[in-house]
């Protein structure tokens, strides 16, 4: 039996994105493995729910998991995890933003013992200065207070191994940090150098509130202070 390959896209609001990014997808998976694609619905107001249903019609590994509102991109990808059946699991974002030509140079990695491959920004042309000197700070003050548990520039695009899936399945962490907790697991981890690309259709999901929310999460959840 073919070792199985699951992808991860949490989407909110990304039914123009979706159609094109699976195909994509599927072909820089190599053939010799069996894939899943889990597309989870983070309470969308679009039609990203009719495009997954669609999507899974047309091709039997592309599944959905659609939740009933909006819980959070972290949220989002813990629904995903639980419910993938990979060998090695990988996580992006639904929008482009995160390259699907990166998949063969992730399992690649995977396939040479590592268990967890990071994507880790050079480059981010697409951002406002306000927000990249903010990006900057938060994962300053992460890898301070976690003593270099979160990586700076490692954001959620990443190939897990099943292990580490399973260890994030048993956590009872209600609020979970993913990018914290996997790199927590990690015995072998390594890290690709990428440029974020340009989103082809719609806006970033995630707005100031989003994003500072986000920050408190990772602080409070890997701090090893009071």
């Amino acid at each position: 039996m073919k070792e199985i390959i699951s992808v991860i896209l949490p989407c909110f609001n990304e039914a123009k994105n979706i159609p094109l990014l699976v195909p994509e997808i599927i072909e820089n998976i190599p053939s010799k493995y069996g894939y899943e694609i889990i597309c989870v619905d983070d309470g969308s107001l679009d039609q990203t729910k009719n495009e997954i249903e669609r999507l899974s019609k047309i091709n039997k590994n592309v599944k959905g998991i659609l939740l009933y509102r909006k819980f959070g991109h972290q949220q989002a990808l813990r629904a995903g995890i639980d419910y993938s059946k990979g060998d090695a699991v990988i996580m992006m974002d639904a929008d482009f933003q995160h390259p699907p030509k990166f998949i063969p140079e992730f399992i690649k990695k995977w396939e040479g013992g590592y268990d967890l491959v990071r994507a880790k920004r050079i480059q981010n042309k697409n951002v406002s200065v306000f927000r990249s000197i903010g990006n900057r700070i938060a994962y300053r003050l992460w890898s301070i207070v976690s003593n270099g548990v979160i990586v700076p520039g490692a954001s959620d695009f990443r190939l897990i191994s099943k292990e580490i899936a399973n260890y994030v399945k048993q956590s009872h962490e209600e609020d979970i940090f993913v990018r914290g907790t996997v790199n927590l697991v990690a015995k072998k981890p390594c890290n690709i150098p990428y440029k974020i690309e340009r989103r082809k259709f719609g806006k970033s999901s995630y707005n100031n509130r989003d994003l500072f929310e986000l920050f408190i999460n990772g602080f409070v959840s890997f701090s090893t202070n009071p």
